[in-house]
């Protein structure tokens, strides 16, 4: 059985993107998986009319408003919690600047059925126009599997593990979520996907990247430039820091001192990769300060993770 309510629910998260979603949306409809989808628009605290379009060009899919912008993190929380209200068992996150390509479900379903350690999966995800890889996945796929060498010998597996995978197009299993929570609303845009892949890794989860299914993606971070988020880097700044603050892996003070030693000094001098321009000095300043006051809300959340992460590996570990 699919789901309890029969439907697969494909999230789509949108933040003044009325310019994608007619052709997100249409391409979902147009796809031959056979597999019935149940979508939802969570539109974000858009300005841009969004709500009116969905609401006007496709009154037959569910459209859900937060009222303000909760960035990625916190809007999708809002569409996963809707989802699993239902009675969902697997769901579908999509941004609103992608495209899928028949079978794209399918072939998602079909290996989280057959193998139930992932929690989380991804289709291979390629530029907009599907033509050729997308650079950053491309990079994921290249350095942590065997894909391209096993292309060459016209072997390519069912299923690629990955340390993590880009938040544009996530398939998660409702006991996954149920097991170690949803997106860290703190991080807001940035990081909370690898967040969550990292959680699930340390909970005994595997995540993977599927060849048979495939997507189109723009993806805004590699046009930074384009995006109407006034702070790009600065979020991304500020997160790299809680993401290394957050590690579940090691000891909190252990995260505490690779965070003051390298974290800081790197994140103040501007010496990490963004995705946009660096910001100033004083901006790149005040992002660090909002960890450092944020500490105790961060120390919180990540002993509630690990607490979570921990029953959740002793009761796999039982029924094994």
């Amino acid at each position: 059985m699919i789901s309890t309510y029969t439907k697969i629910p494909i999230i789509i998260l949108c933040w003044n993107g009325k310019q994608w979603l007619e052709k997100c949306i249409t391409s979902l409809k147009k796809d031959q998986s056979k597999i019935p989808q149940d979508i939802i628009v969570i539109e974000n605290g858009s300005t841009d009319g969004s709500a009116d379009f969905v609401r006007r060009t496709f009154p037959d899919i569910t459209l859900i408003q937060t009222g303000r912008n909760l960035g990625f993190a916190g809007g999708n929380n809002i569409g996963i919690a809707h989802a699993l209200a239902r009675g969902a068992t697997y769901l579908l996150l999509l941004n609103q600047d992608t495209v899928v390509f028949d079978g794209y479900l399918s072939a998602l379903i079909d290996i989280a059925q057959t193998h139930p350690a992932y929690g989380i999966l991804s289709p291979f995800q390629y530029d907009y126009e599907g033509r050729a890889l997308d650079r950053v996945f491309e990079n994921q796929v290249r350095t942590h599997t065997p894909y391209f060498s096993d292309l060459e010998k016209n072997a390519v597996r069912p299923v690629y593990d990955l340390p993590y995978v880009i938040g544009a197009a996530m398939l998660l299993r409702r006991d996954l979520i149920e097991a170690i929570g949803d997106f860290d609303p703190f991080y807001f845009l940035y990081f909370e996907e690898k967040d969550l892949c990292r959680r699930a890794l340390c909970a005994g989860y595997r995540i993977g990247a599927v060849p048979g299914g495939k997507i189109g993606h723009y993806h805004g971070q590699l046009h930074a430039d384009e995006l109407q988020i006034a702070d790009v880097s600065g979020f991304f700044l500020r997160n790299r820091q809680v993401f290394i603050l957050k590690d579940p892996g090691q000891a909190f003070l252990k995260n505490l001192y690779i965070f003051f030693r390298y974290g800081l000094p790197k994140s103040l001098l501007r010496k990490y990769d963004a995705p946009a321009k660096p910001p100033t000095f004083a901006r790149a300043l005040w992002t660090q300060l909002q960890v450092v006051f944020n500490l105790p809300r961060i120390y919180i959340r990540r002993r509630w993770e690990r607490r979570r992460i921990q029953t959740c590996r002793k009761n796999r570990i039982s029924r094994s």
